[in-house]
């Protein structure tokens, strides 16, 4: 199959499935309620309907205690079943009132409006919400007792736009945290005393990215497999920050923030850095891959500073596997194009990180140096079920074959994923069933216990 064909069929696939994901595209894919951009477009558009008077309303905050503990000890498909039976509670909590939404925002995080319900209504719900969600919840072969934070806002008396309603809700929130939570509270301005925490979160960060030891921050590592032996090939280096005060802070509060402050160039070095030393003390070539910003490819030096860091911590240039996203591919593409060269010429690989969650990369696909392809997990969730998404991947894979391309599907969550993808010439994967992401010292094991069975 020529690379015209299956560009063709691609672009037609994309305008196909269009309509047909519409639905997918607004919802939560573990909990089936909304997501959070469906949320917010939603509640504004209530809120610029609104006349005068406006209407009354209430906007709620979910979020499950010591849900990171929880998940830790719980198999993936009793987390996800966990967050499942969570939705489920509160869409059976606003029944018989249609114009309510509920919303999965983050991890363990859920949105619920309720328009039309006044000051003394919405404290009745939010009561009865608290008590609903705090009983056991059922899992395979146990029952499982949570805790949980409900922040609470009114519409008009805390704010009167979403933005404002929903920063509220989260100053409210980390006030409840503050308290150990297992509560629910309404937002009182008092609280807004909180509200510079996002400023010294930054700050924080500014200080441990300012300790030429970064003695905050720690690597995990995520084990890449071939498809067929399911032998370990590399890892992918994950950034963590544990907080000397908030212990562990999620990488999708931090990495914005990095990126937002420019922080993430010095901290993307240091992740550089430390991979290249850890990977170059295993016993077994595995390659490393490690995630660069938009932020470090708009440095001219990188590729010298790359070399550098290789000859300093002795890792051969071919082991380490520099991952980008496509935003490359929108901004500053033939100056990104000649960096990538450079870098390859000096021996590293190139990958293309998350492919398929932007359009562009299909047109510049064939005219970028990589090496390898990361296939999202939105082409994966649906390989079992859909017979059009295996034919999809199929295209995919014969395309970048045709391209000298090797790819990792990433986000393999069962057996039968893993089987597909054998059967279609997938080389590599990466997702739970293969491995979770683990700490510097158990990966240094794995590799032990790789080059005890060679």
């Amino acid at each position: 199959m020529s690379v015209a064909v299956v560009l063709a069929l691609l672009s037609w696939w994309y305008v196909r499935r269009l309509r047909a994901y519409h639905d997918v595209l607004i919802h939560d894919a573990v909990t089936g309620t909304l997501n959070a951009d469906e949320f917010h477009r939603r509640c504004r558009k209530w809120v610029n309907e609104q006349g005068a008077p406006p209407s009354e309303a209430a906007m709620l905050l979910i979020n499950m205690d010591h849900y990171t503990e929880y998940s830790s000890l719980l198999q993936l498909d009793q987390a996800n079943a966990l967050l499942q039976q969570i939705a489920g509670r509160l869409m059976l909590h606003i029944q018989g009132r249609p114009q309510a939404i509920v919303a999965r925002c983050s991890q363990d995080e859920f949105l619920l409006f309720l328009p039309g319900a006044s000051t003394s209504q919405a404290r009745a719900f939010a009561t009865r919400l608290h008590e609903t969600l705090s009983s056991p919840y059922a899992l395979v072969g146990q029952q499982l007792l949570a805790t949980f934070g409900v922040s609470m806002v009114l519409y008009r008396q805390h704010g009167a736009t979403v933005e404002v309603l929903q920063r509220n809700l989260y100053v409210g929130m980390r006030h409840l945290k503050s308290r150990g939570s297992n509560a629910w509270q309404v937002f009182e301005q008092e609280m807004l005393a909180y509200q510079g925490e996002h400023q010294a979160l930054e700050q924080a960060l500014r200080h441990a990215v300012a300790d030429e030891s970064f003695s905050q921050f720690s690597l995990d590592y995520q084990p890449i497999c071939e498809t067929r032996s399911l032998r370990v090939i590399g890892c992918e280096a994950l950034l963590r920050w544990r907080h000397p005060e908030r212990g562990l802070v999620s990488p999708g509060e931090f990495i914005s923030l990095a990126e937002s402050s420019g922080l993430i160039v010095p901290l993307g070095y240091w992740v550089l850095e430390e991979a290249c030393r850890r990977a170059a003390g295993w016993p077994v070539p595995w390659r490393v891959h490690v995630n660069l910003s938009v932020c470090q490819m708009q440095n001219d030096d990188l590729p010298e500073r790359v070399a550098a860091i290789l000859a300093r911590t002795g890792l051969a240039p071919w082991r380490l596997v520099l991952e980008v996203t496509e935003s490359i591919l929108i901004v500053h593409y033939e100056r990104h194009a000649r960096m990538l060269d450079t870098l390859r010429a000096g021996g590293v690989s190139v990958a293309l990180d998350d492919f398929g969650t932007g359009y562009s990369s299909l047109t510049h696909l064939r005219k970028l140096p990589f090496d390898w392809l990361k296939l999202d997990i939105m082409f994966i969730a649906e390989l079992e079920s859909d017979g059009n998404s295996r034919e999809v991947v199929a295209a995919l894979l014969s395309m970048c074959h045709a391209l000298g391309l090797s790819v990792v599907a990433e986000g393999i969550e069962t057996e039968a994923q893993r089987r597909i993808l054998e059967n279609q010439g997938c080389e590599a994967m990466q997702g739970y069933l293969l491995g979770r992401p683990m700490p510097a010292h158990k990966i240094d094991l794995l590799a032990a216990e790789a080059q005890a069975v060679q």
